[in-house]
């Protein structure tokens, strides 16, 4: 394209309201379009990670044994209580509030 055939759609465009309308249309959604699907920037301003205290650290077997201690489960939860444990991604190394720490939490 060059600067007459720009010059020609306008002067169409110019009388034709059809037109107008369906170029103004499609000019609308493809700017959308472009903005709803381009690659947004995700910037880290600042990082900190919390370290808890070592006494807060609940191993698999002290939070066991707590469960058992306050008397409100059954063996067959207690079993199962183990079972979500082991499959949650937890380990030894996780920590919890200091309420937990305490019979009866």
């Amino acid at each position: 394209m060059n600067l007459d055939d720009v010059r020609q759609l306008w002067l169409h465009l110019q009388y034709n309201l059809v037109s107008v309308i369906t170029c103004s249309a499609f000019l609308v959604f493809g700017s959308t379009v472009y903005i709803m699907t381009r690659p947004k920037h995700v910037y880290l301003i600042d990082y900190a990670c919390y370290h808890m205290p070592d006494f807060l650290k609940a191993p698999y077997s002290c939070f066991m044994e707590h469960s058992r201690l306050t008397g409100d489960f059954e063996e067959l939860l207690l079993k199962f209580q183990r079972k979500i444990l082991e499959k949650s991604g937890l380990s030894d190394e996780t920590y919890v509030p200091e309420v937990m720490h305490s019979i009866p939490p």
